[in-house]
């Protein structure tokens, strides 16, 4: 009987590395587009990896984590967690089982977005005073400052090649849509409507 159990065991092992393998081929050899998204489950926010391509989801539990956001291979997320009194950038596996804080503040933290080649991430923060726009490296090192005004900037994103981060702003008494040089920090208004420009 024991030989029986331990001989059982050992094919469902070999079962289960073939199936890993196989599924891992799978996405080695046709890629995928996967998106990751917060959604509810019996009333509290999960969020949810999918992949689009082989109809494959992963779920990662948290009642805390909004605004996913993927590294450009695909292997990490960033997130903004939400306290009672602020938020906070994390960095996380795609398992959700290694999360990173790379913000540990009292204030709001959010919206993160990583750079295309996967160095930066930018995010507003009102840490000094009022929300700003920063860039972080993904371990948590060389925070810097890159807007400072006495309006409030919110919204970053990347341009494809990295060399300018747009964002919007209050600054002209009305929300328009500014970008921002990332070596020179020459600040251009894209957009003057009466509207709000978001």
């Amino acid at each position: 009987m024991r030989r029986w159990m331990l001989t059982f065991t050992l094919i469902l092992s070999i079962l289960s590395l073939l199936l890993i393998g196989v599924r891992f081929g799978i996405h080695v050899l046709f890629p995928s587009d996967v998106v990751a998204y917060v959604a509810l489950r019996d009333g509290e926010p999960i969020i949810i990896i999918h992949d689009l391509t082989h109809h494959l989801k992963q779920e990662i539990r948290s009642t805390d984590f909004v605004s996913p956001a993927f590294s450009p291979d695909g292997s990490h997320l960033t997130f903004t967690e939400v306290f009672r009194y602020g938020s906070d950038i994390v960095v996380s596996d795609l398992s959700g089982t290694t999360i990173t804080n790379l913000t540990q503040s009292q204030f709001r933290n959010e919206s993160p977005v990583w750079s295309p080649d996967g160095e930066w991430i930018v995010f507003t923060s009102n840490r000094a005073g009022n929300s700003d726009i920063y860039l972080i490296r993904p371990d948590g090192s060389d925070l810097q400052l890159i807007t400072q005004d006495d309006a409030a900037d919110i919204d970053p994103a990347f341009s494809p090649d990295g060399e300018q981060i747009a964002f919007s702003s209050n600054r002209s008494g009305n929300w328009d849509i500014y970008t921002l040089d990332v070596n020179t920090h020459t600040l251009t208004q894209l957009t003057t409507d009466h509207a709000p420009d978001t």
